[in-house]
């Protein structure tokens, strides 16, 4: 079953937690100056990515007598598809939960955007403000509208993120949704099946190095020299650390819990492997190149050159070239596409 524009709006919109320090920015973000211009286009660059794929036609409302900042009419243009959906976008700044009926004006506007909106499938709230200043007031807002019906609260830290989404991820995620069964993204998927993080994101570069540069043959400094390879392994090394720490923390916890009980055997649980540890670039990169050695690549030791095997990679070339052909994509653009698209950094 095909995902609609909301089922994709909300994957987005959960796609990623910002750190809870970042969202201090909120604080010189106005509502309309600000907030507003953003929820706008980052839903237009949604729209479009997501037209890429299935024919559709919208447009978005400023709408200000009826509760709602933002109201979206959408649909698939199909023959059986002819009536709009509609979804509202409420948005709070920092500023206006500083307010002292911060309370009052939500569940009024609320209300009102239920009562006028007719047809709507979907009410979004962004609270877009400064996650630890209003801890106590997020924490209200969540319990007065935990069970409204057909609404969602968007956390400051999801918010932030929705907000600042690249286009090149926007496009990754929403192929990654319309696509999910497609064959051949299928087969993208299984050439970079490995267990090492690294190692995937690796195949990813090499495979659009080759792409994109049409020669099946480079230099292994091309990889050493690449800071955009070397800060992605950089950012999953530091995400395997924490982990291997929650790892190791839960297993603590677990066999604390154990100790308090007579047990003759170790739990099942015991037997779990850690999280795969990253090294250093240098030290990681080379124990990558052997993982992907004589299934994507061939090394030639003596001259420090690789060999792309155009058949193993095949279908993630593919998938690179219809990229670069419907989105007209840059070499870099391509490269962050196919990172987020495949994904390494998830």
């Amino acid at each position: 079953m095909r995902e609609s524009i909301q089922d994709v709006i909300t994957r987005l919109l959960r796609y990623q937690r910002a750190p809870t320090k970042v969202t201090e920015e909120f604080k010189g973000w106005t509502h309309n100056n600000d907030i507003l211009p953003k929820l706008q286009q980052q839903l237009e660059m949604i729209l479009n990515a997501y037209g890429k794929f299935q024919p559709i036609v919208y447009n978005t409302q400023g709408i200000l007598d009826d509760g709602s900042d933002l109201v979206l009419r959408h649909r698939e243009v199909t023959a059986a598809n002819t009536e709009f959906e509609l979804l509202s976008f409420q948005v709070k700044s920092y500023r206006d939960l500083c307010k002292p009926k911060y309370m009052q004006e939500l569940k009024a506007q609320h209300d009102d955007t239920f009562r006028k909106v007719i047809g709507l499938q979907h009410y979004f709230l962004f609270l877009c403000t400064d996650e630890s200043a209003h801890k106590d007031k997020l924490r209200n807002i969540a319990a007065e509208f935990r069970s409204a019906t057909r609404t969602e609260i968007i956390e400051p830290a999801f918010a932030y993120t929705f907000l600042t989404h690249p286009r090149s991820r926007v496009d990754a995620i929403v192929k990654r949704t319309l696509q999910a069964e497609d064959v051949v993204f299928k087969k993208a998927l299984e050439a970079i099946e490995f267990s090492s993080p690294s190692a995937r994101a690796l195949a990813t570069f090499i495979a659009v190095q080759f792409a994109v540069e049409g020669s099946d043959s480079f230099n292994q400094r091309i990889l050493m020299t690449s800071q955009v390879l070397r800060s992605v392994y950089d950012e999953l090394r530091l995400r395997q650390e924490r982990l291997v720490e929650e790892f190791y923390a839960a297993r603590l916890k677990k066999r604390s819990a154990r100790s308090k009980k007579k047990r003759w055997e170790d739990d099942e649980d015991d037997e779990e492997e850690s999280p795969i540890r990253i090294e250093n670039f240098e030290e990681q990169l080379g124990l990558d190149l052997s993982v992907l050695e004589n299934l994507l690549i061939d090394v030639d030791p003596a001259s420090d050159t690789l060999r792309v095997r155009p058949d193993a990679v095949m279908p993630l070339t593919a998938v690179i070239v219809d990229a670069l052909a419907r989105s007209d994509y840059d070499a870099p653009t391509v490269l962050a596409y196919m990172f987020n698209l495949m994904g390494v950094l998830d």
